[in-house]
């Protein structure tokens, strides 16, 4: 075979031809094609099913951290007055009377210290305890 025949060949599998060795080069470019656009639908549709469950786990968890609260704090007066001062510090607008900036607080846990007590703060941890995500998020 020639150097030529060779060349040939080879511009024929990666830009079609005639012969079989287009034939095959269309082939395979098609197949490569396909895996590539099922691979980005697949991709795109695990990330959507991720972020349809994490929106729906803030929301159970937002919930039972309510009910939480509403059941740990009951009727007491006390108890009452420290998650209206967690829901005021944590999820209202800030408060300068604080004694520490809430722009630094990093998580709801370490809000509801500063804001409500230490106590809330054990509610909410348990509260997030109680809810398990669910596969494929539990995954990540």
């Amino acid at each position: 075979m020639n150097r030529n025949k060779i060349i040939d060949t080879a511009h024929e599998f990666f830009y079609g031809g005639d012969s079989f060795a287009g034939k095959a080069g269309l082939a395979v470019g098609s197949t490569i094609r396909a895996t590539l656009k099922f691979s980005a639908i697949a991709v795109l549709l695990l990330v959507v099913v991720v972020v349809g469950q994490m929106t729906q786990y803030i929301k159970a968890v937002d919930s039972v951290r309510e009910a939480y609260l509403s059941s740990w704090a009951g009727s007491d007066p006390s108890r009452l007055e420290q998650v209206a001062g967690y829901h005021k510090g944590c999820h209202g607008p800030l408060d300068e009377s604080m004694e520490e900036p809430l722009e630094r607080i990093r998580s709801i846990h370490s809000c509801a210290e500063v804001a409500g007590s230490k106590a809330v703060a054990d509610v909410l941890r348990a509260a997030d305890k109680a809810v398990e995500p669910v596969a494929p998020m539990s995954w990540f």
